[in-house]
């Protein structure tokens, strides 16, 4: 009768020891285990991610990729000595000493479904969605960085609307790049 339940491909499973006992033979092994004790190996070895890992993951690909398109869509410019010269920004008069030469970056706008990661960034779908499948949220808060810009400035967020796909709740994920974290990145191109 044990024995019977364990093989009935059911979740109901009887754990106990072994019986000789002929009305009721028993000498199945049963072992339960939580899902923590399923998972952990696999998250640890690598075989696979928790949703935080995950999500981090491909938000550090995302952002990586706008860092790689402001870089190969950045204007260089000049930047007049003040006082000196105008425009502030662009070609300084021939007469005038002028001053820093600099790059102007542009981050790449959002897609209109609403605010989603912009196709110019050439992202597959499974980067683009968060671990539940749905889109992950991109905005841009300062478009165009140089060297002059206030470096605790927010330069652009994203989120995951979480499990539920419902924004504005508390398993919403998201991150904040400032604009001298992408002023660092840039320096070094």
């Amino acid at each position: 009768m044990d024995a019977r339940e364990n093989a009935d491909a059911n979740s109901m499973f009887v754990v106990k020891q072994y019986s000789d006992i002929p009305s009721n033979p028993y000498d199945d092994i049963v072992l339960a285990l939580t899902p923590g004790e399923l998972l952990t190996p696999l998250t640890n070895g690598g075989g696979m991610q928790d949703y935080r890992a995950a999500i981090n993951s491909k938000f550090n690909i995302i952002k990586s990729a706008v860092v790689g398109n402001a870089v190969q869509s950045r204007i260089s410019d000049v930047a007049c000595v003040a006082g000196s010269c105008t425009p502030t920004f662009g070609t300084c008069a021939v007469t005038t000493p002028c001053g820093i030469p600099f790059f102007r970056y542009t981050l790449a706008t959002a897609d209109a479904a609403p605010n989603t990661i912009p196709a110019v960034l050439s992202l597959q779908a499974p980067i683009k969605n968060d671990p539940w499948g749905n889109p992950i949220q991109y905005v841009v808060t300062t478009p165009t960085i140089i060297p002059t810009a206030p470096s605790a400035a927010v330069a652009f967020t994203l989120t995951s609307w979480g499990p539920d796909g419902v924004a504005g709740n508390i398993d919403d994920i998201g991150t904040t790049i400032y604009v001298g974290e992408l002023q660092t990145q840039f320096s070094k191109y």
